[in-house]
């Protein structure tokens, strides 16, 4: 790159754009996630929150063959939009299932596996990335053509949005299961008392 003509910096405001919009995506809607899935309940929010990643994901496999940096900043918007869906019914649901002398280390827990989920997420997105551009016939991305390596991260992006569309269905399903277990609770207890 030549940075006397300022090269560097254009492809360091694109960059600088791409890494905010996940943060600008969470940004705007966690607050409203939260009141909703308070109002609502939190299945809907759950499920809108995996599906927003989803669309965001596939929006990313696509860019990666047909490139469009506005359409890469919208799908890394999505994909932010989505976690920011997400996190606060995901934190409710995991807090409102323990009792509350166990909120403390519950907390922990939830904090030590979000930590644990993005090293593990990178380390394991790398690992695949590298395991198709293997299977693309080239031992070391050095030489990899574009060709290649856009392939590859196609590949990688299309596995992810098939793993955030599978916690999608199975969000659905667990909250739609525990609605009912806590119905069925709530109707013994009428008819019957308290144990």
């Amino acid at each position: 790159m030549d940075l006397r003509n300022g090269v560097f910096c254009v492809y360091c405001r694109i960059i600088s754009l791409w890494i905010r919009s996940i943060p600008i995506g969470m940004t705007i809607l966690t607050p409203f996630s939260g009141s909703i899935s308070d109002k609502f309940g939190r299945r809907l929010p759950l499920i809108l929150g995996m599906v927003s990643t989803t669309i965001g994901i596939c929006l990313l496999a696509v860019t990666t063959v047909w490139y469009s940096a506005s359409a890469t900043i919208c799908g890394l918007l999505l994909v932010g939009a989505g976690m920011g869906v997400l996190t606060p019914p995901n934190n409710s649901q995991v807090m409102g299932s323990v009792p509350s002398n166990r909120l403390g280390i519950t907390g922990g827990m939830l904090n030590m596996s979000r930590t644990l989920g993005m090293a593990l997420g990178v380390t394991l997105g790398g690992v695949l990335y590298q395991l198709f551009v293997q299977i693309e016939g080239v031992y070391g991305e050095i030489h990899a053509t574009n060709r290649e390596i856009i392939l590859s991260f196609r590949n990688c992006y299309i596995i992810i949005a098939g793993i955030a569309f599978s916690i999608a269905v199975l969000s659905g399903v667990y909250s739609r299961n525990l609605k009912r277990k806590l119905k069925d609770t709530t109707d013994d207890r009428t008819l019957y008392g308290p144990a």
